[in-house]
């Protein structure tokens, strides 16, 4: 599975017997449920334009990896993707509530957390799979309403040492 190509670890560069599955154009939000709290995505939808979409209907996905220009929902799932506020949201395994996608056989797969068939179990061996369990083709995440405002700022210490344990603390 390709999305953007923001991937660093070679995994694009198949072998005489691989092939490349390009999924950009499963660009699209598929449905918004902000008042219970999810919303459905392609995997091929860009991380900035999906944050940039509910940011403009109050909601945030929360979820901000130094490649959100640039990498995939569908990305970030396969990969276990990691972000600068995962500390407040979590990571993007916490925000996953079903994966769809096709496996090897060409057969459809869904997994959802609330579903008593997959259940939670099988969403976590899908997140982070990298393409070798199935490819991914829509997910459905956690979202939440966003914040009325925002402050950013910076706090120094004299060494290292004190900068770590005052991180533990507040963490």
């Amino acid at each position: 599975p390709f999305g953007a190509g923001s991937g660093v670890c070679g995994g694009i560069t198949p072998g005489t017997l691989a092939w490349v599955l390009d999924l950009k154009r499963l660009d699209r939000v598929l449905a918004l449920a902000g008042e219970r709290g999810h919303v459905v995505v392609e995997a091929g939808m860009i991380g900035e334009r999906l944050e940039e979409f509910l940011n403009s209907r109050g909601y945030t996905l929360g979820h901000f990896p130094s490649s959100i220009y640039c990498s995939t929902v569908g990305g970030w799932v396969a990969t276990r993707s990691a972000g600068q506020l995962s500390s407040r949201y979590g990571k993007i395994e916490d925000m996953v509530l079903a994966v769809s996608g096709v496996d090897g056989r060409g057969e459809a797969i869904h997994a959802a957390i609330d579903d008593p068939d997959t259940g939670p179990g099988a969403v976590q061996l899908l997140v982070g799979s990298e393409g070798a369990l199935c490819v991914i083709t829509r997910v459905k995440l956690r979202i939440l309403p966003l914040a009325s405002h925002r402050f950013v700022r910076g706090v120094s210490f004299p060494t290292l040492e004190q900068g770590l344990t005052a991180m533990r603390a507040v963490l």
